[in-house]
């Protein structure tokens, strides 16, 4: 399952997928403040966590991400993997269902919305068991 996830082709990294700026800023902020294999956590706000509590429940649990994951390249040439099956779950926050699909959910047909921030699991924890229930 993919919450809201960014979602690399095989040969592909995040790097590729989320553009050139977020690349320059994230290698920026590992080589100036991150002894060069690490970047800080984002906030919780920019997560979508808007209540007080989830917030404060959040930022009493992060860390820095490890560098690497965001410019090591997928591989995905094993045939099995073909075979995995693959659901995206897009949290699409206060917008209308239905709309669009996001371009990370490409060729993914099990495709779900929740009207939720990022941090699904924090604010829809419910609704995100439900969907794992439904895939086991």
């Amino acid at each position: 399952m993919y919450p809201d996830a960014v979602v690399p082709r095989s040969g592909q990294c995040l790097f590729d997928c989320a553009g050139q700026d977020f690349g320059r800023r994230v290698e920026e902020q590992a080589r100036t403040q991150g002894d060069g294999w690490r970047i800080s956590a984002a906030s919780p706000q920019t997560l979508g966590l808007i209540r007080d509590e989830d917030i404060e429940w959040t930022v009493s649990r992060l860390g820095p991400h490890p560098y690497r994951t965001f410019h090591e390249k997928v591989d995905l040439r094993l045939p099995t993997a073909a075979m995995v099956p693959r659901t995206y779950v897009n949290c699409i926050a206060d917008r209308a269902r239905g709309g669009p699909r996001s371009a990370q959910a490409e060729g993914i047909d099990d495709y779900h919305e929740l009207s939720t921030g990022h941090d699904a699991m924090i604010t829809l924890p419910g609704e995100v068991a439900e969907l794992l229930l439904g895939l086991a």
